[in-house]
């Protein structure tokens, strides 16, 4: 009992540490942003995307250590398990419910990045630039699906409420950067994306085993 205990609040613990572990990448890029008014290199961007993904694959490993440990333990559940039952009910069991809503955050990034790098390349830069697009790849994987369509709703927002004071001070000759609007946007959606989404409707979208 005392075992199951601990892995129950383990599992809870884990299951904050993308949350904070997100929101404090994008806090300390959002402070460089301020004090040198640029991004770092790209390279460096992706490092916390490493990272992160290391940070997923141990949770992923923990949390399967902790599901077959628990079926173990259950007179019930046990049968479940070999020699009972073939591994691959369990490792069924493991992707549905932990592995494919990684996978789905993951395949959401991805595709985020690839509309970026095409962005960048028709722009010649103009748009943004590695950066950038990296920055975006970043942040979309941190929010994941489906807080990633909140993300777009306020980065395209904020966006556009630029260009409108652009318009207004009559600004011709400037760059309409993403970079702020990447971030304010992964910080609120970290911050406030379950519940805009459940408010509009759209959290019958997260994918959940």
């Amino acid at each position: 009992m005392l075992f199951s205990f601990v892995i129950t609040k383990t599992i809870t613990i884990l299951s904050l540490v993308p949350l904070v572990t997100g929101g404090l990448v994008i806090l300390a890029l959002a402070f460089y942003l301020y004090l040198k008014h640029e991004l770092p290199k790209t390279k460096i961007i992706y490092w916390p995307a490493g990272g992160y993904g290391a940070l997923l694959l141990m949770q992923l490993i923990i949390y399967t250590y902790a599901q077959y440990i628990a079926w173990l333990e259950n007179p019930v559940s046990r049968y479940l398990l070999p020699p009972y039952q073939s591994l691959d009910y369990f490792a069924g069991y493991i992707w549905f419910h932990y592995g494919l809503p990684l996978a789905v955050n993951l395949a959401a990034a991805v595709v985020w990045w690839g509309i970026l790098i095409i962005l960048k390349r028709r722009s010649q830069g103009l748009w943004l630039d590695n950066s950038e697009a990296a920055l975006g790849f970043l942040t979309a994987w941190l929010v994941g699906w489906p807080n990633i369509l909140m993300y777009w709703a306020i980065m395209f927002s904020l966006m556009v409420l630029r260009l409108a004071v652009a318009n207004i001070k009559k600004q011709v000759d400037f760059r309409l950067a993403v970079t702020w609007p990447m971030i304010i946007a992964t910080l609120v959606s970290l911050a406030l994306g379950g519940w805009l989404l459940q408010s509009v409707g759209l959290d019958v979208l997260k994918v959940v085993g």
